[in-house]
């Protein structure tokens, strides 16, 4: 079983990927994503609130340094990426979508 994990994160880590994590205020994502960082298996982002995201990390015992945190409400980008995800889906609501 390990020989399969093995080669599952040895794919993940050459193929350089990014995760975004949309649960910032999680103290078990903000640790996974310090682990997935810590082992260089790929380039965590964290999604939330910064002092949300600090508490969970504190929560967590975890550090946040190198790791990418955005907050989609300060970003300016928000309707880009609600227009994104309302795109492929014809009947998507674009205030949903932003909410989500």
């Amino acid at each position: 079983m390990n020989d399969i994990i093995d080669a599952c994160i040895a794919q993940a880590r050459a193929a350089g990927k990014r995760l975004v994590f949309p649960e910032g205020h999680d103290e078990r994502i903000v640790a996974a994503a310090r682990r997935l960082k810590d082992e260089s298996v790929a380039i965590a982002v964290l999604l939330g609130a910064s002092p949300e995201i600090g508490a969970a990390a504190a929560r967590a015992g975890v550090s946040l340094d190198g790791i990418t945190t955005l907050d989609p409400q300060e970003g300016g980008r928000l309707r880009a990426y609600a227009s994104l995800y309302s795109a492929g889906r014809p009947n998507a609501n674009l205030k949903v979508a932003e909410r989500l």
